[in-house]
């Protein structure tokens, strides 16, 4: 099985050993709540010893293995000459877990001569576990997934990662009308792995980041979905949108736009 590789061991080793920390400080945020100022120095805290323990893992497993990570907003790889790379999200959904909400995650991705060879995503308030790695397929909680087979944009479900300029652009708003069933949860890495799942059906954004994106993105291809920039092109660049999804939605979506 998938889930029985070498590698997956790796990464759910050093997050659900994080995590142990991760849902302590997750059952405390409540008692923070009165203060925000409390309550973000808290999340920031939980964040960096998240991170700090997983790397700390993965550099016990796989010493050779280098890091990507963000310096000044950009992507910079870090004590590496190697050509596998590992990418950490501590806390992906941050005002999410800040206001007592479960829907946030933990992740890792596996960058290999700078495509992405495997990701693994946990949201620790519930204990799921997505994975996909290069050529083998993707799983939630040791199940093989399929991304939707949903064919009709007014049937389907689809996120829409937006920011505040982008949610004011006339290409935002000709695609937005479109869609009748609309989501944003507020974690990325969630969103991805539930079109990768089926639970959603597409995915679209009008900014590309790869550290947020990785792990996500390989779920969603290892579970036959689509992938591409608003042209139909792969890989990606920093300025590039994404559209994701199951074949059919992914197509109608880049045919919208």
């Amino acid at each position: 099985m998938i889930t029985n590789s070498a590698l997956y061991n790796v990464m759910i080793n050093a997050i659900q050993l994080s995590s142990r920390l991760l849902k302590r400080d997750f059952g405390e945020i409540e008692y923070l709540q009165s203060s925000i100022k409390n309550s973000t120095l808290f999340v920031q805290k939980a964040e960096e010893r998240t991170k700090k323990l997983i790397t700390s893992e993965l550099l016990k497993s796989r010493p050779d293995f280098g890091f990507i990570d963000k310096n000044e907003n950009q992507e910079v790889k870090i004590n590496s000459s190697s050509e596998r790379n590992w990418i950490i999200q501590p806390i992906d959904g941050k005002i999410n877990f800040s206001r007592g909400l479960p829907y946030f995650s933990t992740s890792i991705t596996l960058m290999e001569n700078n495509s992405i060879f495997a990701g693994l995503i946990y949201n620790s308030a519930n204990d799921d576990i997505f994975y996909a790695e290069k050529g083998i397929g993707a799983t939630f909680n040791n199940k093989r997934i399929r991304v939707s087979s949903r064919k009709k944009l007014e049937e389907s479900i689809i996120i829409l990662d937006v920011n505040k300029e982008t949610s004011s652009s006339k290409k935002f708003a000709s695609i937005e009308k479109n869609i009748i069933h609309k989501r944003q949860i507020g974690s990325t890495c969630l969103d991805l792995a539930y079109v990768a799942s089926g639970r959603f059906d597409g995915f679209l954004s009008f900014h590309y980041d790869l550290l947020k994106y990785a792990s996500g993105l390989i779920l969603i291809k290892e579970a036959g979905g689509f992938l591409s920039d608003f042209e139909g092109n792969e890989p990606f660049s920093k300025n590039s949108g994404l559209i994701a999804g199951n074949p059919e939605i992914h197509k109608i979506l880049k045919e919208s736009l």
